[in-house]
């Protein structure tokens, strides 16, 4: 017997070490990162809704940014004023671009009296070329209301058309695969050949309007030089390049601002980019669920935005070709697409919506980051003084850092997954909850154990200390809520009024109030949201709202208000007094954790995309976002003193963000000047 236990120790002495030796073999340490270079700025959560009209070929915007035109399917021109508003200007409906005009309804400024094959817009919004059900192509000055010219010369049916970018000149497509290329002034053709013998799919100038990437109905993309010189059109094909861009229909192209590179879309949902420079094989961007319909850069060029068959889009950083996010309003085909610099994005689709899609103020990349493990980063606490950070999560996951050196000071074995954590109000204590149902007290220095909790049910998803340290507050996946003795680790009560499981809880600065949240996210059913008198566990409410499960609850720092988070994407502001739901900041998806800035003027909302938005709560808008994650933000808090945001993923990293430097330093824009 005694040698069973001799070897039993053993071979937990040798599991032990191997835990150890895995926890310093992924070498967890803090990185240095470039915050300063400019970045893109993304959209924001919710577009604005402009209208609903027929289908809509084509849109461009006025040179000053301030109307947007746009063709539909009956060969009407519509304007409507959007307007580049001040940053912080109100998001609301009554604030939405076009607000700032006497009417949100759109003009009608031209027609075509026909409903024409195709149409497409100028660069400038200032000219309207469309074609005839009987092949007669023509272009309408939209300025003074006359027709430019009309070229009569065949009957057979144009597919599509497209300008240069300078707006000097006018290619157009047949269903047989001739092209045509006009001087959009005077209609003289400048260009003619035949291209393909299936129908052309799409068509697109170079930026210096020298050269025309055509797409057919196969899998191939021919370029060809544009000789604006010509008196009389050629039909020579010498100059044709080929271009594969893989096993699918070509739907949609576009050229970079730079000319030197071509963007290839497909019917599979595919993107590529080609490097015309180097004449290399295109490189895969990234793939949508359906085909793609429409492809456009921002005017500066920094981004590229790319719409598919079931109304995604998504949207990259043009430099890095890093991908930036998606947003989804459409119910249809995205059917045309116009990117501002300033103004941000506008949408049509097949559903005849036409939205708007406004930029964030700024965009705050890290300063800083723990990586060196791929296991998920669930929890990062600050102690009251900010002078350390604990890091959790999977794989027994425990470590201590010293913020101001950066170093990790204690790595141990803790829970299989850590899933929340809080320090003692001195700063003495750490407590950790794990999925293993229990609760771990610890030295906030050296990270050993001093007590363990047992009893929960379930995975712990909040820990609370109340009472100056005293009394400690858990809650559980199980539905349970208790109090302890933080001291003696004696249970003092147990509470189960959830019908369901619970996901977050939070203490009002008072200490009056415990509000509990959760569901059950993989069902389906509305969240549940109860707020408790702490001292006594009775109900004071509960609070309805919640379409799906809650998952995060931090209380204004006066004590007034509170906010809620959801799956369906709703961050709900309560009052505390009255617990009447004040208003909803709506995202496009899933959110998780909230954190609110020590004084309570900005609250930071993580999104299942991995990005952080931040909203200034005096104005309830939208002022920018923190970057760097690369999927589901875990948790979020700020340091005592406000100057840093901290985040942890299921990427297994920890970002650090000082988005208040950002504005004071770089301005609302984000860019350094």
């Amino acid at each position: 017997m005694n040698g069973f236990r001799i070897h039993l120790g053993s071979a937990w002495l040798a599991l032990g070490c191997l835990v150890q030796l895995s926890i310093a073999q992924s070498s967890p340490a803090y990185q240095t990162l470039d915050d300063r270079r400019p970045a893109p700025r993304k959209l924001q959560a919710e577009p604005v809704e402009l209208s609903r009209l027929p289908r809509t070929f084509g849109m461009a915007l006025s040179a000053d940014g301030r109307q947007l035109r746009s063709v539909d399917v009956n060969g009407r021109v519509w304007q409507r004023p959007v307007g580049r508003r001040s940053p912080h200007a109100k998001t609301d409906a009554a604030d939405a671009p076009g607000a700032d005009s006497d009417t949100k309804e759109p003009r009608l400024v031209a027609e075509t009296n026909c409903e024409p094959a195709c149409a497409v817009l100028s660069p400038d919004a200032r000219s309207l070329a469309y074609a005839t059900a009987d092949g007669n192509v023509a272009v309408l000055n939209l300025d003074a209301d006359r027709l430019r010219f009309r070229d009569e010369a065949t009957r057979e049916r144009t597919v599509t058309l497209a300008f240069s970018p300078d707006g000097r000149s006018l290619a157009g497509v047949t269903a047989r695969g001739a092209v045509r290329v006009w001087n959009s002034d005077t209609g003289k053709r400048i260009l003619e050949f035949a291209a393909a013998a299936s129908p052309v799919q799409t068509v697109a100038f170079s930026p210096d309007g020298q050269q025309l990437a055509i797409a057919s109905h196969g899998t191939n993309v021919r370029l060809y030089r544009v000789d604006r010189q010509h008196d009389v059109p050629t039909t020579s094909e010498s100059t044709a390049k080929t271009i594969r861009a893989g096993n699918a229909r070509v739907t949609a192209l576009a050229y970079a601002p730079d000319g030197k590179r071509l963007v290839i879309a497909t019917a599979a949902g595919t993107v590529h980019v080609h490097d015309l420079v180097a004449d290399r094989a295109p490189t895969q961007l990234g793939t949508h669920p359906f085909a793609i319909w429409s492809i456009v850069f921002s005017r500066d060029g920094r981004r590229m935005a790319a719409g598919s068959w079931d109304g995604t889009i998504k949207i990259w950083n043009s430099a890095s070709w890093d991908f930036l996010q998606s947003v989804k309003k459409h119910e249809e085909s995205v059917a045309a697409l116009v990117f501002d610099d300033e103004s941000g994005l506008y949408s049509a689709g097949l559903d005849g919506r036409l939205l708007a899609w406004q930029l964030e103020v700024f965009s705050v990349s890290p300063v800083g980051m723990i990586a060196g493990r791929d296991d998920s980063a669930w929890v990062a606490v600050y102690p009251p003084d900010g002078r350390r950070l604990f890091v959790g999560g999977r794989n027994n996951r425990f470590e201590l850092w010293d913020v101001e050196s950066k170093r990790l000071l204690v790595t141990r074995a803790g829970h299989p997954t850590t899933r929340c954590a809080a320090f003692s109000p001195d700063g003495a204590t750490l407590a950790t909850g794990g999925d293993d149902g229990r609760i771990f007290l610890c030295d906030a220095v050296s990270g050993q154990t001093r007590t363990t909790l047992l009893r929960h049910p379930g995975a712990l998803s909040a820990v609370l200390f109340a009472d100056a340290g005293q009394t400690l507050v858990s809650a559980c996946d199980g539905g349970l809520v208790k109090v302890w003795d933080a001291a003696t680790g004696q249970e003092q009560g147990s509470w189960q009024e959830h019908r369901q499981q619970i996901y977050c809880a939070s203490i009002s600065p008072d200490e009056k109030w415990l509000v509990t949240g959760g569901g059950n996210w993989t069902t389906g059913d509305p969240g549940e949201l109860i707020v408790w008198e702490r001292q006594t566990g009775r109900v004071r409410a509960r609070l309805a709202g919640h379409r799906l499960a809650v998952w995060s609850i931090v209380f204004m720092p006066d004590g007034e208000r509170f906010f809620s988070s959801d799956s369906a994407g709703a961050v709900k502001v309560w009052n505390v007094e009255t617990l009447a739901e004040e208003r909803t900041l709506q995202h496009a998806s899933w959110i998780r954790p909230l954190a609110l800035s020590p004084d309570g003027g900005t609250l930071a909302v993580g999104r299942g995309d991995g990005s952080v938005r931040l909203w200034d709560t005096s104005t309830w808008t939208e002022k920018g976002s923190c970057e760097g994650h690369t999927s589901f933000t875990f948790w979020l808090q700020y340091a005592p003193d406000g100057k840093t945001l901290a985040g942890c993923g299921s990427d297994g990293t920890v970002r650090f963000w000082e988005p208040e430097r950002v504005v004071a330093e770089h301005g609302a824009d984000g860019i350094a000047r």
